[in-house]
């Protein structure tokens, strides 16, 4: 008796992942006050603005997932409950980044685009006026929260890859 082979196919299996960095960009839905103050400590302007956030951290999956299924999170075959996270992150636009970070929840859209909620607690300078002037108060933890677009950085990575082809 003699074995022939006629055919073979060959595919990739790959690991399921409970941890993913991220790059997020973040819109605060909190206006915030900024105060421009002179050496002297009189007031120039105070502004209110929305503020946004430039947030590294990691997206931690409940349930582990496949980060090489290209499939929308909608499609039949595509298992939803694993693209769901729990997102832990600090803004490292900041001089400290302890000083501003996040914790939020999201869904792969597709594999390494990610939208989501969160809450940012951030230190931000606090005045008093004493004699008509502005005063440095002190640095308390404000809340701020909104919503945010992140990518996996292998998504940056291959676009980088893409564009700097010749």
């Amino acid at each position: 008796v003699t074995t022939t082979v006629i055919d073979s196919i060959s595919y990739k299996v790959y690991a399921l992942h409970r941890f993913q960095p991220f790059v997020g960009f973040a819109l605060g839905t909190v206006k915030r006050n900024i105060l421009n103050i002179d050496d002297n400590g009189n007031i120039i302007s105070v502004e209110k603005e929305y503020k946004e956030n430039t947030f590294l951290g990691v997206k931690i999956y409940p349930k582990k997932t496949d980060i090489h299924n290209s499939k929308f999170f909608l499609c039949k075959k595509s298992d939803i409950l694993s693209r769901f996270n729990i997102l832990a992150g600090m803004d490292f636009t900041n001089i400290n980044p302890v000083d501003n970070f996040m914790v939020g929840s999201g869904i792969d859209i597709f594999p390494g685009l990610n939208i989501s909620i969160y809450g940012n607690w951030y230190k931000n300078n606090t005045y008093k006026i004493e004699q008509g002037k502005f005063i440095k108060d002190g640095r308390p933890l404000m809340f701020d929260h909104g919503f945010m677009i992140s990518l996996d950085p292998v998504v940056i990575f291959n676009f980088a890859k893409l564009i700097a082809k010749p």
